[in-house]
């Protein structure tokens, strides 16, 4: 398996996981310095800061329209800007 994803200038992703249609936990995982990568096995961390509701709400959305008990989500992708840029 091949994952390709387009390079975005974001320092941090969030993780949602959804089981029986509703969010059991989200984090944030945040690269560490110099780093794009956000994995811990790569030096990233986990940040336990508010995810925002609207991405919460998405991920379930998603999970029940495909039919999903259980999932896990990594976004970085909607709304960038707002969910994950580097707080000022």
């Amino acid at each position: 398996m091949v994952y390709i994803q387009e390079y975005l200038p974001i320092d941090r992703d969030m993780r949602i996981v959804v089981v029986g249609g509703r969010v059991v936990h989200a984090y944030w995982r945040i690269a560490c310095a110099g780093e794009f990568r956000t994995n811990v096995a790569k030096g990233g961390r986990i940040g336990l800061d508010a995810v925002p509701t609207s991405a919460l709400d998405l991920a379930c959305q998603i999970a029940q329209t495909c039919h999903w008990m259980m999932s896990a989500w990594i976004s970085a992708v909607m709304t960038v800007n707002t969910w994950c840029s580097k707080p000022t």
